[in-house]
């Protein structure tokens, strides 16, 4: 019971500490995080950008995911500017999905984490990337999981999404595992 509270406590000074390190700088037309630099488009331009890269087609998946990847990791580096490296994987990649949702990034929670497979599952709700063409959309959101994964955890894993609210699931839904046991990513 005494670990859990601690737990808590770890997390709330987590978040407040995310908070706090937010910083404008309005005379120079930047927000940062630690020393991140963040960008916050219009969602609209996300998903319109999104969708004309995945037009080109597999290719455009896979450019997808990759540039997806590479985010995750610059995201879990911010977070590990500001908290250290002190923290247990699982608090890690809860302020990771915190840190997401302040800027903008849908409500993510870990729902599953499982340390003997190495398996996790992460739900999105409200994802950015929204669309009427009845699809998924998830290999950007699949690419920054896999790179923040690989950051947290020291080695290579690959995420998949296996559910996605704009084919009609109520939240995205992505499994996250070690990278060779996928049969294929998209």
């Amino acid at each position: 019971m005494l670990e859990r509270i601690r737990k808590r406590i770890r997390r709330l000074i987590g978040k407040l500490k995310l908070m706090y390190v937010l910083e404008m700088d309005i005379d120079n037309g930047a927000l940062y995080l630690a020393d991140t630099r963040l960008m916050l488009p219009p969602a609209l331009a996300l998903s319109a950008t999104r969708d004309r890269i995945q037009d080109i087609g597999p290719a455009g998946q896979r450019f997808l995911y990759e540039t997806g990847k590479d985010a995750g990791r610059q995201y879990a580096s911010s977070i590990e500017q500001i908290m250290g490296r002190e923290l247990q994987p699982e608090d890690f990649a809860d302020l990771c999905a915190e840190y997401a949702a302040y800027t903008g990034w849908g409500h993510q929670e870990i729902k599953k984490m499982d340390f003997e497979k190495d398996e996790y599952v992460v739900t999105v709700q409200n994802t950015p990337f929204r669309n009427d063409r009845d699809e998924k959309t998830g290999e950007y959101h699949a690419g920054m999981f896999a790179g923040a994964g690989e950051y947290i955890l020291g080695f290579d894993v690959d995420a998949k999404e296996i559910e996605c609210e704009n084919a009609g699931a109520d939240r995205c839904v992505f499994m996250v595992k070690i990278s060779e046991r996928f049969d294929s990513l998209f």
